[in-house]
């Protein structure tokens, strides 16, 4: 969809998911979120530290073993620390390295859960004990969109 489309500028897509986020030898449940490389880029949003993930992050299983903490999570978890980018924390029990910060107030792109942590969804298999992207009949994926400039609204009209 994202490769042959004409309307859209940027696509990507999201599974919420809880984990185990360990930090300073504490593992805490959290809300994070598995995304495509372009997540951030459809939301519009720009880190307060470090990066965000990118299309690099997310191109297959293992690219990348980055994450990215919401600023609450980065306060709360990480004593807001400005260092932080680097990092080794796990997830799940499963290595990863922070590179970046979300700004404060953003916590994903859906207002039902406030979400912590953010990692490439091309290591969900490793994560989730379970391949779904490989599912046709899975559900639980979401996808967001950014229209590109002088596109009709779909649906407008």
């Amino acid at each position: 969809m994202r490769d042959d489309d004409t309307v859209f500028s940027a696509v990507a897509a999201f599974e919420i998911q809880d984990f185990g986020l360990e930090a300073n030898g504490v593992t805490r449940p959290v809300w994070g979120c598995e995304v495509s490389g372009q997540y951030f880029e459809v939301a519009g949003i720009k880190p307060f530290l470090g990066r965000l993930l990118e299309r690099s992050d997310d191109d297959h299983p293992g690219a990348s073993e980055a994450a990215v903490l919401s600023w609450s999570a980065w306060k709360s978890d990480f004593g807001a620390d400005p260092n932080i980018v680097g990092t080794a924390v796990r997830i799940d029990k499963h290595p990863y390295t922070i590179v970046g910060v979300t700004p404060e107030g953003f916590y994903g792109t859906e207002k039902f859960a406030q979400l912590d942590i953010f990692v490439p969804m091309a290591n969900e298999a490793s994560l989730d004990g379970f391949n779904w992207l490989e599912s046709r009949s899975y559900k639980n994926l979401f996808s967001i969109v950014r229209i590109k400039d002088g596109s009709p609204c779909p649906g407008a009209g």
